[in-house]
């Protein structure tokens, strides 16, 4: 019979104001602190209760307690991560706030369920109804709680919460373990860099060195420089490779390669890439799935081992108020102006527009709230007004006349900028190959972005 992990609330927890309660894979409480014990019996009696009644305080054992009944919900169990309002046990007029969280093993198996345990306050009962409002007051101590639990698996850096940020967690966890070649979709600003260095980082913590992450750029550099400076080999002479001797990376050991554009490899990379010897990880870049069906057949399958995808912000709306407070926080280190959170309706003003250009643009507006927002809270007034509306990429400045050519000529603008912004998704930073997308010439494709502003993507 195989022997059960110890479970036990993390050491971080055991002193925390908030009670914490730790459950098996069964339902049963294994563990908890000493403040969940403070939160559902009464209060221990004072120093001079002690004295003249010449009792000890004491705390209801945990097999005893009246809150043994409550049970994390079945999600939690499923490896969501949940919360829920519940009652106390004996004083239905005392609630509390429940999140739960899985905890998982090695082998990615949910084996237990930590769950804290808050009063609801007098302020936040009237949000109950509404999960917005009570989610946006707590934003704060919330991305402070879900840093802490990642901050062991070193992923306290990647930003988000729901079921598909917990199930993105769960593929970087396993792509940690496996040590094996990584694809990481997704469109431009959604994050790749960021997740390849956390990837590569991982990897140095597990064997205990440091190792190199080296990008290989074919986008900037022509295939012939590349091959000849990562696997020694020169592509033109190298057509017929049949009884040649297989290429060998020109490049530390152990090293980790990201390949920046998998679409920008030509064939004749990609295959000596798919036959070099010697002991390297890679990583690689993409903007779709239809990019790695594109790929040579043998590289593709040596590449493309394990495929994280990336979903941009638009798909990411409920996230974007705790995506905002993480960048809000990180931009007033050292600054002397304090923000405290935002208002509902700034986080509404936020969560109605697209945002067609992910993280970036995101970064961009934040920096620009930080330096004008006089604070404590960022209010719906110090929300730039363009990104106000849910236009997103669509968005373009207001024509000068109602005529029917300027209408006509602003929805020629609005299409053409949506088909150049597709393009860049696409294709990223190959400039060269958007343009070829698009037909029009280098110079003109320059141009174009400026036009769209889209030149500081």
């Amino acid at each position: 019979m195989p022997r059960r992990p110890r479970l036990s609330v993390p050491t971080i927890f055991l002193n925390a104001p908030e009670g914490f309660a730790l459950w098996d894979s069964e339902g049963r409480l294994v563990d908890r602190n000493d403040a969940l014990a403070r939160l559902f019996c009464q209060e221990a009696p004072s120093v001079t209760d002690v004295a003249e009644s010449g009792t000890e305080p004491l705390f209801e054992p945990p097999e005893s307690m009246a809150f043994l009944g409550i049970l994390p919900p079945v999600r939690a169990f499923e490896g969501q991560s949940a919360s829920l309002t519940v009652s106390h046990p004996n004083d239905t007029a005392r609630l509390f706030k429940l999140d739960a969280w899985p905890l998982r093993n090695e082998q990615n198996e949910v084996i237990g369920v930590l769950g804290r345990f808050e009063p609801v306050r007098e302020a936040d009962l009237e949000c109950l109804a509404d999960p917005a409002r009570l989610w946006g007051s707590r934003l704060q101590e919330e991305l402070v709680r879900r840093r802490a639990l990642q901050k062991p698996l070193g992923l306290d850096s990647i930003i988000g919460h729901g079921p598909s940020h917990d199930a993105l967690l769960n593929r970087v966890q396993a792509a940690i373990r496996a040590d094996c070649p990584v694809v990481i979709l997704g469109e431009r600003a959604t994050g790749r860099h960021h997740l390849a260095r956390v990837l590569h980082l991982n990897l140095q913590k597990s064997q205990g060195k440091r190792l190199p992450l080296i990008p290989l750029d074919a986008a900037s550099l022509p295939s012939e420089i590349l091959a000849r400076d990562f696997l020694g080999i020169e592509p033109a002479n190298d057509a017929h490779h049949r009884g040649n001797p297989k290429p060998v990376w020109r490049i530390p050991a152990g090293a980790t390669i990201l390949v920046e554009s998998l679409a920008a490899l030509d064939p004749l990379l990609q295959d000596g890439i798919a036959r070099a010897q010697g002991q390297v990880r890679l990583l690689g870049l993409a903007h779709s799935r239809d990019e790695i069906e594109r790929l040579e057949p043998r590289f593709r399958g040596k590449v493309a081992t394990i495929v994280i995808e990336l979903e941009p912000l638009r798909r990411r709306i409920d996230e974007i108020p705790m995506l905002a407070q993480a960048l809000l926080d990180r931009f007033q280190i050292g600054s002397k102006i304090r923000i405290e959170g935002f208002t509902a309706e700034a986080l509404e003003r936020l969560k109605t527009y697209d945002w067609p250009g992910n993280w970036r643009e995101l970064e961009q507006i934040l920096r620009r709230i930080v330096e004008s927002a006089a604070g404590p809270m960022v209010e719906a007034a110090d929300i730039p007004a363009e990104i106000q509306g849910a236009f997103g990429g669509a968005w373009s400045k207001p024509t000068r006349s109602d005529s029917s050519d300027h209408l006509l000529e602003s929805a020629l603008q609005q299409a053409s900028r949506a088909t150049v912004l597709e393009a860049l998704n696409r294709f990223g930073s190959n400039k060269a190959a958007v343009a070829r997308a698009l037909g029009v010439s280098r110079p003109k494709l320059y141009r174009l972005l400026a036009e769209f502003g889209l030149d500081s993507e």
